[in-house]
């Protein structure tokens, strides 16, 4: 039997459902009744070690590591089940390590988002507080998924998220309250022979003083909640509605007064925001957290970590480096490097482009060229047969014709011509 377990139950206010502290009252009793020899299943070979509760899952719900040595991105699943106790018991996880799982996920720079999964009709109000600031303060979205309860401290606990669900209409949802039960003994002690003193010091008339009268220990034997009530009770639970009240700003004011709600009733009073499935809190998870992208603050470093040939390439040199060896760069550094290597890129498509025209002009002037020099020919061609015709022709009409150096002035003129054009 653990005894933390006992002290937790014992000496500790309570947040959670009266039928499950009632349930609990039971099996205290038949622990110390002998009835129960140990809170742990039967079955159970190590009642100490604490079972898995946190693993990192991808977009389909899918495990893909832990938050311990996972180097994979996805979304952070962490489970609050059964009562809440400030320390683990009977393998499930308390406050403490479940605080120590979500500040794992905030500094993992894979995580996306985080999901509470929450099945829990409450339990102690200590470590709860302490719980509840951890996700408030959690750098990356908080989903909870009340996969069947979230009520008393649960519900404490899960409005802290940035979101919540409900797995289905049956869920159960509420009962912000706080309450204390014990069980008097004193009647089955006086049975079995056993006789209980409590003595306190002179100056210690305040120690214990709300107990006391609750349990009938004054003057007039008379039990009295009162003190209880107005000294511990209620400022506990002043501090517990004060926390719904600012998480939940714009929930119906009677939730208030401790009443637990199935889950439709508990999204009109302003409780959860759905009703889904487990995909539907991994859709939600994904888009508080932008996708599967991390934001800025929770990106990794850039790596500033180059082979030596390829820096040697960036820079223009293709010489093979067989001893290949790495640098290590400043950040500015390889931003400066990264600007250059832009520019040489902008540069060279500019160059490209100017090779294209570079290219086109120069068959534009061989087409040309070649349209000179057919033409040429045929003016070579038209002096030949001009020529002849002068010689034979010129005197019968009487026509001088033109002379020989006329002619080859105006074919130079034309070819010319079309050289400027060119």
């Amino acid at each position: 039997m653990n005894i933390k377990i006992i002290l937790q139950a014992v000496n500790t206010p309570w947040a959670l459902l009266p039928s499950y502290a009632e349930s609990l009252s039971l099996m205290v009793h038949k622990v110390f009744s002998g009835e129960i020899k140990s809170l742990a299943d039967d079955d159970d070979e190590d009642t100490e070690k604490t079972k898995a509760f946190s693993w990192l899952i991808n977009s389909e719900g899918q495990i893909v590591g832990s938050l311990e040595d996972s180097e994979k991105d996805g979304i952070a699943l962490i489970e609050l089940q059964g009562a809440v106790m400030k320390y683990d018991y009977c393998g499930a996880a308390g406050t403490k390590s479940i605080a120590e799982k979500i500040s794992q996920a905030n500094a993992h720079p894979g995580v996306t988002a985080i999901i509470l999964r929450i099945d829990s009709p409450g339990g102690s109000v200590s470590g709860t507080q302490e719980l509840a600031d951890v996700i408030l303060e959690s750098k990356k979205p908080v989903v909870a998924y009340a996969d069947g309860m979230m009520c008393s401290a649960a519900m404490w606990i899960g409005s802290s998220a940035n979101y919540r669900i409900a797995s289905s209409k049956t869920a159960v949802i509420g009962s912000i309250g706080t309450m204390c039960s014990w069980v008097d003994w004193k009647a089955y002690y006086e049975k079995i022979g056993v006789k209980v003193h409590e003595v306190y010091a002179t100056d210690s008339t305040e120690k214990n003083i709300q107990f006391r009268e609750a349990n009938g220990n004054n003057a007039k034997k008379e039990t009295n909640y009162e003190p209880l009530i107005k000294t511990w009770l209620d400022p506990l639970n002043g501090v517990f509605t004060s926390a719904i009240k600012n998480a939940l700003p714009n929930a119906d004011p009677s939730v208030l007064k401790g009443g637990h709600y199935v889950a439709e009733e508990a999204m009109q009073k302003g409780l959860i925001d759905s009703i889904g499935n487990f995909k539907s809190a991994i859709d939600k998870a994904l888009e508080l957290g932008g996708g599967n992208k991390t934001t800025s603050q929770n990106q990794p470093p850039k790596n500033t970590t180059m082979k030596w040939n390829n820096f040697l390439k960036m820079i223009g040199i293709s010489t093979e480096v067989t001893d290949a060896k790495e640098i290590k760069l400043e950040s500015s550094h390889v931003d400066s490097m990264e600007a250059v290597i832009t520019e040489r890129d902008s540069l060279q498509e500019k160059v490209t482009q100017l090779t294209s025209e570079r290219d086109q002009a120069n068959q534009k002037v061989t087409q040309l060229q070649n349209q000179v020099n057919t033409l040429s020919q045929e003016n070579e061609t038209l002096k030949a047969a001009d020529g002849k015709e002068g010689a034979s022709g010129a005197k019968k009409d009487g026509d001088k014709g033109e002379p020989k150096e006329v002619t080859d002035a105006m074919s130079m003129d034309f070819q010319k011509e079309l050289l400027e054009k060119v």
